[in-house]
């Protein structure tokens, strides 16, 4: 990626509209893929220009740099501009920053937090009787409702579902703050993960209620679960885990 600010001027990358974090890791993974492992330089471009959403002027740039310095054939991690181990310990520090480490201090930074939809009808601050369910995409860091933000529509998809199209090629992780709970959506199909980030000793979730924050001090971060959602995002398992769930499980509703 420096090569390319030598080459381009820096407005053709800053243009992108993906977390940087996020792009840079799936750059990354193309490249180990298509060209380190497989060396198949024409399906490394054609996946290139579908995760920078068809910006050929910026694809035809990564792909010259790559490939006429002939990186493919010498490259490894050393030799990355970005190490891809990199990449995903910052990652991980940045969703354990919002996550913190119990469900005390997780919903005192993030419950009161209004949607980031540009249109939600919902009052940003919202009183306990009118509080509607909110997600985190784990992603992204992006706070939003599930399915229209109160008003009434007739679409086929909902605020989840069409992030996860508009912005993470239709595969994504949510986080029901209120409830802890994850949700993996493939395409329109999606499911809960059995395990939720926070548990007690005993292994029980918590669950909301009229109670002061420091009652949730004793549900600690699940690293258990956590682990399993970075392997999930950072090695794109999303169809191996939703063909895995009982289909019982798997739910196509707007949401």
């Amino acid at each position: 990626m420096r090569l390319l600010y030598k080459k381009l001027d820096s407005n053709l990358i800053e243009n992108i509209q993906l977390n940087e974090t996020e792009m840079l890791f799936q750059i990354l993974k193309l490249i180990q893929t298509h060209l380190i492992k497989e060396h198949d330089t024409n399906n490394f471009y054609y996946k290139l220009k579908i995760l920078l959403n068809q910006n050929i002027e910026l694809a035809k740039a990564i792909f010259e740099v790559l490939t006429q310095r002939k990186i493919n054939k010498y490259i490894n991690n050393k030799l990355l501009p970005y190490d891809i181990q990199v990449i995903k310990d910052l990652f991980k520090k940045q969703r354990l920053n919002l996550l913190t480490n119990n469900f005390s201090s997780f919903l005192d930074k993030n419950y009161l937090l209004p949607c980031q939809k540009k249109n939600c009808q919902f009052p940003k601050l919202k009183l306990q009787t009118q509080y509607q369910e909110q997600y985190i995409c784990l992603i992204c860091l992006k706070k939003m409702c599930p399915k229209f933000c109160g008003k009434f529509s007739q679409g086929d998809l909902g605020n989840l579902q069409r992030h996860s199209q508009k912005k993470h090629l239709r595969k994504c992780v949510f986080l029901d703050v209120e409830k802890s709970q994850v949700l993996l959506i493939y395409s329109t199909s999606y499911f809960f993960i059995t395990n939720t980030l926070f548990i007690n000793k005993k292994g029980d979730s918590p669950i909301k209620g009229p109670y002061p924050l420091q009652h949730y001090q004793k549900f600690q971060i699940n690293m258990k679960a956590l682990d399993q959602i970075f392997d999930i995002i950072m090695d794109e398992k999303f169809l191996k885990k939703l063909d895995d769930e009982n289909q019982d499980n798997v739910k196509t509703e707007v949401i």
